[in-house]
């Protein structure tokens, strides 16, 4: 999975969300942040009660074309563990939200879920809002109708994750 294309904003949304390491790590190995990225979170949430603190400390010392691995290895012994699906569920919701936000300012932003769909392999969550996915409902007897459907659907999403996972 390469989602580099995105230009997904990282560094603001960790702002607005809690990561695991496991998280972060899935993220960086599937290229939806990067390096400097991870570097940015670890200085954004270290303080004394951090767990891991003296990793965590190692990680905002690190220059960007350093080994960052071993780093996150020894922080994600520290957690719980998560399954793959849900890492991969979570940052399919994340960059979904963070995309309908921009949906505005994002060139053919259909298409983009349309890639997302694909790199995400065709998760049956999203279909909904796939415009080449044929829809339950059928032709509403327009492109403008069936666009705005689209939107419904793709609102109805995140508003179900949300709902569903206890996001704020």
């Amino acid at each position: 999975m390469d989602l580099c294309f995105l230009k997904y904003d990282f560094r603001e949304e960790m702002k607005k969300n809690c990561y695991s390491w496991q998280e972060v790590l899935f993220a960086l190995e599937n290229k939806i942040i990067t390096v400097e990225d991870v570097i940015e979170y670890a200085t954004y949430i270290i303080d004394e009660n951090t767990r891991g603190f003296d990793v965590v400390l190692e990680i905002t010392c690190l220059n960007s074309d350093e080994d960052i691995y071993p780093y996150l290895q020894e922080l994600i012994k520290l957690e719980e563990s998560q399954d793959i699906a849900s890492l991969k569920n979570k940052w399919l919701y994340l960059i979904l939200k963070w995309l309908y936000e921009k949906r505005n300012e994002i060139n053919n932003v259909l298409q983009v879920i349309e890639e997302i769909y694909e790199l995400f392999d065709y998760p049956d969550s999203i279909i909904s809002f796939v415009r080449y996915m044929p829809s339950d409902a059928g032709d509403l007897g327009s492109i403008q109708l069936n666009r705005e459907r689209l939107f419904k659907n793709w609102e109805q999403y995140l508003a179900t994750f949300e709902e569903e996972h206890l996001f704020l």
